[in-house]
């Protein structure tokens, strides 16, 4: 099958590719194995992605989701840097407070808007990538659900939209860094009868940081974000993470271990990115271009907003192939310049933590974190 564009990875950043890909008229196939699963990390979507839905061709976000799959996000609250809870309320928001995610139902419905505008899905993965430069074809073999035999795909352009593993990018040559060695614990709890707060909540303590947020069908989510010697003692024992979250008093009515609803699940939750996010016949959006720290809670928000950039240059670059270079240079600039405003707020909200200066989580993060920012986010400015 021959197609313009092949995006690799059908989350939220693919599906946006994917959507202003088709408004244009572009023939575009999704190549992803998509795994439903009842739990996935990532699930604040800040107000102002509604701009983002409208260049999607989406009017709101209830014309995208069932009343079930989202909640609003009434206010952030937080203990950092002290032990007071400050709370900022979302009316003082333009934009307002966002919504709190049944995540795995909104990546569903974006990649069903994208199916209904005329992308095509090929439920598999990739196994190769041959590239013919004059002109740029590039070749795909995808094994394929419930085939035996190979499957073979062609395209102009390749989207890189496999988060954080960034498969394709490093199929084209490029080399990821990272900020570094943040991970998290996550657990997904049921919810009692009167757990009735709507708000992002974060609390910072000796070993890092706490997050929890109320989701859609009677669900919490619930983090630690730590050093790995932290997060795997966590994940052995989940006893240990119930008593550490209780301590904090994150929650008035503190977690039941009874309530975990699967495994706690360990997960990478630094700032990192490849040293290019584009080439000669592709690009990189989403995780794949730039992974944000989960305290920015930006990562849905680049992941549609990246998709949207992404397309919008191979349109550039379909439009004046001349001026190819530029428009990918261009690209590489935006998401410098994101990564550099991330990774400087980063450094404002560590650095405010001074409680713990000497502990060896925060002495990491922030040491590692205005390093990261010399040395990379600022290389090209």
């Amino acid at each position: 099958m021959r197609y313009d564009v092949a995006i690799v990875g059908a989350g939220p950043a693919g599906c946006a590719a994917a959507l202003v890909l088709r408004q244009a008229g572009l023939q575009v196939c999704l190549i992803d194995a998509v795994k439903e699963t009842p739990f996935k990390v990532g699930e604040s979507l800040p107000g102002a992605a509604v701009r983002l839905l409208h260049k999607l061709g989406i009017a709101s976000i209830a014309s995208l989701l069932k009343p079930t799959d989202y909640r609003p996000c009434h206010a952030n609250v937080s203990a950092w840097g002290d032990d007071r809870w400050v709370y900022t309320d979302a009316v003082f928001n333009p934009e307002g407070g966002g919504w709190h995610l049944n995540r795995p139902n909104f990546d569903t419905a974006l990649r069903e808007k994208a199916l209904e505008r005329g992308a095509e899905l090929y439920h598999g993965k990739v196994e190769s990538i041959v590239t013919a430069s004059s002109p740029v074809t590039h070749h795909l073999q995808c094994r394929l659900e419930q085939s035996a035999l190979p499957h073979s795909i062609e395209a102009s352009w390749l989207i890189d939209a496999t988060g954080r593993a960034g498969w394709v990018s490093k199929k084209m040559g490029a080399k990821r860094t990272r900020t570094d060695q943040q991970m998290a614990v996550i657990g997904w709890l049921r919810t009692e009868k009167e757990d009735l707060q709507q708000t992002t909540t974060l609390k910072s303590v000796p070993d890092g940081w706490w997050y929890t947020n109320r989701l859609p069908g009677a669900m919490r989510v619930v983090a630690l974000h730590g050093l790995p010697s932290t997060i795997a003692q966590m994940v052995k024992n989940p006893w240990s993470f119930v008593a550490a979250c209780n301590r904090t008093g994150l929650l008035p009515g503190g977690v039941k271990i009874e309530n975990l609803l699967t495994h706690l699940r360990a997960t990478d939750a630094s700032v990192s990115r490849p040293d290019r996010v584009g080439g000669q016949g592709w690009l990189a959006v989403g995780d794949a271009a730039l992974s944000f720290d989960p305290l920015s809670s930006q990562g849905i928000f680049f992941a549609l907003y990246s998709g949207i950039r992404g397309a919008e240059t191979i349109l550039a670059c379909a439009e004046k192939p001349d001026n190819t270079a530029a428009a990918l240079a261009n690209y590489a600039n935006i998401v410098q310049k994101v990564c550099a405003a991330n990774v400087r707020a980063r450094i404002h909200y560590y650095s405010a933590e001074q409680r713990y200066i000497n502990n060896p989580y925060w002495q990491h993060i922030q040491s590692a974190t205005k390093e990261f920012l010399k040395t990379t986010c600022l290389q090209n400015q």
